[in-house]
């Protein structure tokens, strides 16, 4: 079974550990011109008649791995890391494995942990398998408000006083992503999950 990478931020990773998130909403790239059925891939605006776009998340049934903020610790480090993935192996370990990935935007951990950005963070250190339950394309203005709570967004007072509390939130949310974007309403891959338990 094929495992891709998938990035969430740090309040995003938490409702997924809540079990608050079971739904992400990420662009389709490029946009398409024409649509067919549900979960099935789109013709783009310069492809050829056999043109398309497949799902870059996988199928249902695949797997997502979630990359995080995340940092590599000493063995000796007893420090309590909240809020973030840490790996802790011994320090001989992660210097093979520094030496086998290449991974240049590392250092070396001497007592503490060292954070690293989530596009750098390699499989073995990832805390979070997803299952794809289903995938679908929309316009991202088409969310409903139940699809909005399964977002995983957060209700604070200013949005409890709106009619859609949880459609309004992930509309600031995904605002503060994309910026102006939501006018726009791009076509969405509308990606289900379920935490895998380990």
């Amino acid at each position: 079974m094929k495992e891709r990478p998938i990035l969430f931020s740090g309040p995003m990773v938490r409702a997924i550990i809540d079990g608050r998130k079971t739904q992400t909403r990420r662009m389709v790239k490029p946009q398409p011109v024409w649509v067919g059925e549900p979960s099935v891939p789109f013709r783009t605006a310069d492809a050829d008649p056999k043109g398309i776009i497949p799902c870059p998340y996988g199928a249902v049934g695949g797997r997502l791995w979630v990359r995080e903020t995340w940092g590599l610790m000493s063995y000796h480090d007893t420090t309590d890391w909240c809020g973030g993935s840490i790996k802790a192996v011994p320090e001989c370990e992660l210097r093979e494995r520094y030496l086998v990935e290449h991974a240049a935007n590392w250092k070396l951990p001497s007592e503490s942990a060292c954070w690293r950005h989530p596009v750098s963070m390699p499989r073995w250190a990832s805390r979070i398998t997803l299952e794809i339950v289903s995938i679908r394309v929309e316009r991202v203005q088409e969310i409903s408000e139940e699809d909005a709570k399964k977002e995983g967004v957060t209700i604070t007072e200013y949005y409890a006083m709106s009619r859609h509390p949880y459609r309004s939130a992930f509309i600031d949310l995904w605002t503060s992503i994309h910026g102006g974007n939501w006018d726009a309403n791009p076509w969405v891959w509308v990606v289900e999950f379920r935490r895998v338990e380990k």
